[in-house]
């Protein structure tokens, strides 16, 4: 059995070296017949057909109905959030999942934040513990095709600051409550003494009337 063969539009592109350099045979001599095509280009917009040839002219075998390629305009990748918050808290975790109108497998996924480029590459980028460093611009494309680049997505994270000023009013407002009590109990003490003394004149003035 001699190698197998991709034809496309009945022109052969074979697993040897002189073969179109973007095609490549990733299948085997049993069932498996992948073909690779990299980097794609308009003109693959083909119907690919495998092609088995055996050393009896009996074995041979073209499949007819073959695949169908259709190669579309580079589309634009889109950044889905696992969180719908507007601003996250510190410590929170987040993940930014890179998605398209079209699907795609084993393809890496360049991300970028603020412009730079970061060094995960996977569909998913998962952030946190969070922290204020965490807040920027973030977009995505697939890495074979920059012309894929998302819109930005905004992650804003809460800044340390901000929890901090959210610990102080807390306390100024214990403290304020405590105050409030004190200043309270202290009018309650005065009233009663005044009271009493008023009592105590008024029996006196009674007893030496009398």
């Amino acid at each position: 059995m001699k190698p197998s063969d991709w034809m496309r539009g009945y022109l052969k592109h074979s697993a040897s070296p002189t073969a179109n350099p973007r095609y490549k045979y990733l299948g085997d001599m049993t069932g498996n017949c992948t073909l690779q095509i990299s980097n794609i280009q308009k003109i693959d917009s083909k119907t690919f057909r495998f092609k088995m040839e055996a050393d009896d002219r009996a074995g041979h075998y073209t499949g007819q109905s073959g695949v169908n390629v259709t190669v579309t305009e580079p589309f634009q990748m889109k950044i889905q959030s696992s969180s719908d918050a507007g601003e996250l808290s510190r410590i929170q975790q987040v993940t930014l999942s890179c998605t398209s109108v079209c699907s795609f497998h084993q393809l890496e996924v360049s991300w970028f934040k603020d412009g730079n480029a970061l060094p995960q590459s996977g569909p998913a980028l998962q952030l946190g513990p969070l922290t204020a460093k965490d807040s920027g611009n973030y977009t995505c494309a697939l890495k074979a095709n920059q012309r894929t680049t998302s819109l930005p997505f905004t992650v804003r994270v809460e800044k340390e600051d901000e929890g901090l000023n959210h610990d102080t009013w807390d306390k100024r407002m214990i403290v304020r409550v405590v105050l409030f009590t004190l200043h309270t109990l202290l009018i309650v003490i005065v009233t009663a003494v005044i009271i009493k003394r008023t009592c105590l004149c008024k029996r006196t003035e009674s007893h030496v009337t009398g």
